[in-house]
C-alpha cells in the first residue's frame, strides 16, 4: 500500500514544516505547530510497534492480576474477583484486530488500576508490590509513542 501510513504522517508532518511553520509569525502557534509536528514524528516512527506493546502489556498485567486472585483471595471485592477471572479467561484478541486489543487492553488496565490500593495497603502483597513497581517502570521503557518536544524551527525571536 502506498503511501503507507508512516509515509503519510511524515507527508504530513513535512508539509506543517515546511510550508506553513515558515508563515507563522506568533511564536504562540509556531510552538504548538513544533509540538503537532513532534507528535506526527512519534506516530510515524511507532505506531507500526503499538501492537505488540498492547500484548506485551496485556500479558504482564494479567500474570500480575492472576498472581493478586490467587495470593489475596478474601481480601479482593467479590466485583473485582470476577471481573478479573473473566478478563484472565477471555481470549486474547487478535492482534491485526487493533481496536479490540485495544479495548481488551483497557480493560485489563482498569482492573489493575483498581487492584492497586488493596496491593499497596497489604503488608503480605509486599512482593507483588514490588513487582508492579517493576511493571510500570517497564512499561514506561517499552511504551513506542513517546513524544520529545523539539522548539519550532522558524519561529521568530521578538
Amino acid at each position: 500500500m502506498r503511501p503507507s501510513v508512516t509515509e503519510q504522517l511524515n507527508g504530513l508532518r513535512r508539509i506543517l514544516d515546511e510550508v506553513v511553520a515558515p508563515e507563522l509569525q506568533d511564536p504562540y502557534p509556531a510552538d504548538i505547530l513544533a509540538g503537532v509536528c513532534a507528535t506526527l514524528e512519534t506516530l510515524a516512527e511507532g505506531w507500526a510497534r503499538v501492537p505488540a506493546f498492547l500484548l506485551w502489556d496485556v500479558a504482564a498485567t494479567s500474570a500480575l492480576l492472576a498472581d493478586l486472585r490467587q495470593t489475596a483471595g478474601p481480601a479482593l471485592e467479590p466485583e473485582l474477583t470476577t471481573d478479573i477471572a473473566r478478563l484472565l479467561d477471555s481470549p486474547q484478541p487478535d492482534a491485526s484486530d487493533v481496536l479490540a486489543l485495544e479495548a481488551h487492553h483497557g480493560q485489563v488496565r482498569a482492573a489493575l488500576e483498581r487492584a492497586v490500593p488493596v496491593i499497596a495497603d497489604r503488608a503480605e502483597l509486599r512482593e507483588l508490590y514490588t513487582r508492579l513497581a517493576a511493571l510500570m517502570r517497564e512499561r514506561s521503557r517499552r511504551y513506542p509513542l513517546t513524544s520529545v518536544w523539539r522548539p519550532a524551527a522558524s519561529a521568530p525571536v521578538r
